[in-house]
Formats: C-alpha cells, structure tokens, sequence
C-alpha cells in the first residue's frame, strides 16, 4: 500500500473505532443497568466463551493482572453473575463459572454490541456493507492462516 493510502485508511478506521467503542461502552451500561464496564463484560465473554477456569488462567486469556481479575471477580460476584468454587481435588485452587446471571448480561451486552454494529453499517449502501463485510472476511482469513500480529 502507498503512504497516502494508509494515511486515509488509519483515519477513517480511527473515527470508526472511536463511534464503535463509543456504542459498546453505551452497550456495557445498558446490559448491567449502569454497573459494568466494558472489563466485566471480557472476563464474562471468557468464561461463557471458554467454561469454567482459575483466576490466574482468566487474568491470562483476558490481558490483565491477577490482582485486576481478582477486583473484577469480586464485583461479578457481587452482582450475581459469577461464582468462585474450590478446584475439586486440587486443596486451595479455585474454579470460576459464569452463572445464569452471568451468562444473561453477556448474552443483552452483545445484543447491544450487534445493534451498535448495525447502527454503524447500516447506511450505507447495500454493496458498501458486502465491501465492508469481504474486506473483513480476507482480512481474518489472512490474519488466522498467516498469524498475522494484531
């Protein structure tokens, strides 16, 4: 790609990336009634995503540390929408799950995501979305065959 190219391109993804996280942030607040951020909603997509695991293993898969996870499990907790469970067989160890709560405000948070998605796309014209869509689609193939960094 030419410089000029990138140039234009990084801005018009900047502006996109700052509406769309505009309206997932709005989508936290909606999905827990004012209460969680866009982080709670991460460690629940990893627990409801990839099932029950230690807090340590979550810290990992979401990007933060343990002590951070550790506030965030409080505050599901608190919330009703995880549960922290002694590891079978393992003495000290702890399991977290999401609960039925848990999996519920995950599921009205990506209700909203999808909504915020559509809102965005929507106007435009029907072969811009399909544009929008194959540009995407090329992109993630490339990106998990060639394991391209993100």
């Amino acid at each position: 790609m030419k410089d000029d190219e990138v140039v234009r391109l990084d801005g018009w993804l900047e502006q996109f990336r700052r509406e769309w996280m505009a309206g997932v942030r709005q989508a936290a607040r909606d999905a827990s009634g004012g209460r969680a951020g866009r982080g709670a909603f991460r460690v629940l997509e990893a627990l409801v995503g990839g099932g029950e695991r230690s807090p340590s293993e979550l810290a990992e898969d979401v990007g933060v540390r343990t002590s951070t996870m550790t506030t965030h499990l409080d505050r599901l907790e608190e919330w009703g929408w995880a549960e922290r469970r002694a590891d079978p067989g393992h003495g000290a160890r702890v399991r977290v799950m999401a609960t039925e709560q848990g999996r519920d405000a995950y599921q009205r948070f990506v209700a909203g995501r999808h909504a915020v998605l559509r809102n965005l796309l929507d106007p435009m014209p029907p072969d811009g979305r399909q544009a929008w869509t194959d540009a995407l689609r090329a992109w993630a193939d490339c990106h998990r065959t060639a394991r391209v960094p993100s």
